[in-house]
């Protein structure tokens, strides 16, 4: 079941309904990308591990299960918010069986929301890496003619012009970038996170940034295939990088722009808090970073939203700002 067991003591399913499990997790090991297929196998085991040790029935679930399931969870510490997310994963492997929903009940739905007020949360975000961290590093970085360092400047300016996902520069190939003429040039996402179809995102790359990736790809000596790549103990260089490989590059280089504990959105947020700074919309950022709602955005830029919002302009106006 694509690595994920139910045990059939706490199921009640005929053999149609065994093969519309199956399928369900075979669709979603296709339809969903790798990080979010994880998360959702993660939440179904929790479940899965609270009903074993209970010898609760699994599939189908009682409303009462689900909401001592919630109570299990939040007494453990768990965010609210992250037990809403194991309950839309129990719904998702009901409706594969055309099972009642025992997660839509309106008690479920109550203590869900006294887990939320027993434990209120506040979103957290990533440090932002943001153009003046990466300007003041690049003096340094760009006289140096180790591979290494020619690689992660080229990675570092790349995530930040394209907001992009770690998934994203570990998947990207030579053959999506178009050097323009201009000395800019587009990148072109075949699918992410946010585009499960296939049908592709353009990106905008700086002539800054090209330079920096041709002077890395030429370098290296790279002519085609995966852009960035990790190197063996011996200095040899591989065929890709994997996902752990560029956390780290994010990790220590933004630790050398003063960023202590940067991932792999620190220039997402950092580049969406320029992007606010500049006077861009919403609107315009959200295209830009290829998500679904403005939330994010909004989420990311909520302090330049507070310093630039209209009484942070009016204290200007009346010269009471100590900027």
């Amino acid at each position: 079941m694509n690595q994920l067991t139910i045990a059939s003591n706490g199921l009640s399913l005929s053999e149609e309904q065994y093969q519309d499990l199956r399928e369900f997790f075979y669709l979603k090991s296709k339809e969903l990308s790798e990080n979010t297929l994880r998360g959702l196998k993660t939440d179904l085991r929790h479940f899965i591990s609270f009903c074993e040790e209970r010898q609760y029935t699994i599939l189908p679930a009682s409303v009462s299960t689900i909401r001592e399931f919630i109570r299990f969870r939040s007494e453990q510490g768990v965010k609210a918010s992250t037990i809403s997310r194991s309950l839309s994963a129990i719904s998702k492997l009901h409706g594969a069986l055309n099972a009642a929903d025992p997660c839509r009940s309106e008690l479920v739905r109550s203590e869900l929301t006294i887990a939320r007020k027993a434990s209120p949360e506040r979103k957290t975000q990533a440090i932002g890496i943001r153009y003046s961290h990466l300007s003041e590093w690049d003096k340094t970085v760009s006289v140096s003619t180790r591979l290494a360092d020619k690689r992660d400047r080229a990675m570092m300016w790349f995530f930040y012009d394209g907001l992009l996902r770690g998934e994203e520069v570990s998947r990207a190939e030579l053959s999506w970038i178009e050097f323009l003429d201009s000395g800019d040039g587009i990148l072109t996402i075949p699918s992410s996170k946010t585009d499960q179809f296939g049908e592709g995102n353009e990106v905008y790359l700086s002539g800054h940034t090209c330079d920096a990736l041709r002077d890395w790809l030429n370098a290296a000596g790279i002519e085609s295939g995966r852009m960035f790549r990790s190197f063996t103990v011996k200095g040899a260089l591989r065929d890709s990088m994997h996902s752990n490989g560029i956390r780290q590059v994010i990790s220590k280089r933004g630790f050398e722009m003063g960023v202590v504990g940067a991932t792999n959105h620190s220039t997402r947020v950092g580049g969406t808090q320029d992007l606010l700074e500049a006077g861009e919309s919403v609107g315009r950022i959200q295209l830009a970073g290829r998500w679904k709602t403005p939330q994010m955005v909004l989420h990311y830029g909520r302090k330049q939203r507070i310093t630039t919002g209209a009484m942070a302009s009016l204290a200007k106006q009346q010269g009471r700002t100590k900027s």
